[in-house]
C-alpha cells in the first residue's frame, strides 16, 4: 500500500499533457495568418516583395524598408503602391507597421497579409 503522507509522481502521460502547445522551434517566425475570401481561397502574397526592416522616424512614425522588383524604399502607414511607390507592388497598401515586433501588414482589398523579420 502506497503511503498516505506521500503524493504520488504523475505519470508521464500526464506531465506531457500538462505542457502547453506551441511552436517547435521558439526561436522561429511566427506562422503567418491567413484569412480566407470567401471563395475559400488563400489571399495571394504579393510578388516578389522583400520585407527588410522598420524603423522610427523623427516625428515617432513608423517605416518599412521593402524592396519590389528592381525598386526599394520605405513605406509608412497608409502608403500605396503605384506609380508613385514603386516599391510596393500595385494596388498593395501598408495597414499597419509593428516596429517593436518587427512585423509589416499589407493588404490588398479585403485581403491582410503580414511580414514578419
Amino acid at each position: 500500500m502506497p503511503d498516505p503522507r506521500f503524493t504520488a509522481l504523475p505519470k508521464t502521460a500526464e506531465v506531457l499533457a500538462a505542457l502547453p502547445s506551441g511552436r517547435i522551434d521558439p526561436f522561429a517566425p511566427p506562422a503567418l495568418a491567413i484569412d480566407k475570401s470567401k471563395n475559400g481561397k488563400a489571399p495571394l502574397k504579393p510578388p516578389s516583395l522583400q520585407f527588410t526592416g522598420v524603423a522610427l522616424t523623427n516625428r515617432g512614425g513608423p517605416q518599412a524598408f521593402v524592396a519590389f522588383n528592381s525598386e526599394s524604399g520605405a513605406v509608412s502607414p497608409g502608403d500605396q503602391g503605384g506609380a508613385a511607390i514603386p516599391w510596393l507592388p500595385p494596388g498593395w497598401r501598408v495597414i499597419s507597421i509593428n516596429v517593436q515586433q518587427g512585423q509589416l501588414v499589407l493588404g490588398n482589398g479585403p485581403q491582410r497579409f503580414p511580414f514578419q523579420l
